[in-house]
């Protein structure tokens, strides 16, 4: 039996671009300079209207003016699968054989995992969601069948049918449940169980700069699980930031 499953991103981001320049934050202003003395270095912006920090409502929280969004990170959303990050846009992570005898996961040799990097200004926060596709799990036309979580989180054990994914490590971004329970690519095997609607798996409270993160790929079978060639998946991930 064999199985594989595909990645797809989805993202949007708008910057004011031309074939020679790409603008990602504009400031109207009468001026400013960089200055500098024996004790200081200083940047200075002038005549800016309406700025201000930690401005905030029951709805939103924002930062304005220039030296709010100088330092700012930019919004960057990627994903590749690989055995080591960043992996490749758009690769397949094919499974192999898959056996009653063991749990196949993602381990960094002979099965890739999906590396997921981020960064967004966003004050309000920031989510980052999976979906699997109508499809209950991996999906083999051959054998008109599916190989799913029973339950999520679910821990996969040897023989007994399922697959999900899980959180293995993450910086700059918190791991969100059904997917952040014990991750390895040994012997830790709770997965979450994928939907065919938009579930969180990744989020920020604030702005974040260099966010990334290692998702696992985990699968197993029974002794009476159809054997085909064909169990697929295709997951699509989203980030949404809050402005």
């Amino acid at each position: 039996m064999f199985a594989a499953f595909f990645v797809t991103p989805f993202a949007l981001a708008e910057y004011m671009t031309s074939t020679n320049y790409k603008v990602q934050s504009d400031s109207l202003n009468l001026g400013g300079m960089n200055s500098n003395s024996s004790n200081y270095i200083a940047q200075d912006t002038l005549g800016e209207v309406g700025t201000g920090e930690d401005l905030f409502s029951t709805n939103y929280k924002s930062c304005v003016g220039f030296q709010c969004f100088a330092g700012m990170p930019s919004l960057t959303f990627s994903i590749g699968a690989g055995y080591t990050t960043p992996g490749v846009s758009g690769d397949p992570i094919p499974l192999g054989g898959l056996s009653p005898a063991a749990v196949k996961t993602s381990d960094g040799s002979t099965v890739k995992s999906v590396f997921i990097t981020a960064s967004s200004p966003a004050r309000g926060g920031t989510v980052i969601q999976v979906r699997g596709d109508a499809n209950a799990g991996l999906y083999s036309a051959i054998a008109a069948s599916s190989i799913d979580a029973a339950t999520s989180p679910q821990t996969l054990a040897a023989g007994t049918e399922g697959y999900g994914i899980c959180v293995f490590s993450a910086t700059n971004l918190t791991g969100a449940a059904p997917f952040n329970g014990s991750c390895t690519k040994t012997t830790g095997h709770a997965v979450g169980k994928i939907l065919s609607t938009n579930q969180t798996i990744l989020s920020a409270p604030d702005y974040f700069d260099i966010g990334a993160a290692e998702i696992l790929v985990k699968a197993a079978i029974s002794s009476t699980t159809p054997g085909a060639s064909d169990y697929t998946e295709t997951l699509t991930f989203r980030m949404t930031s809050t402005f």
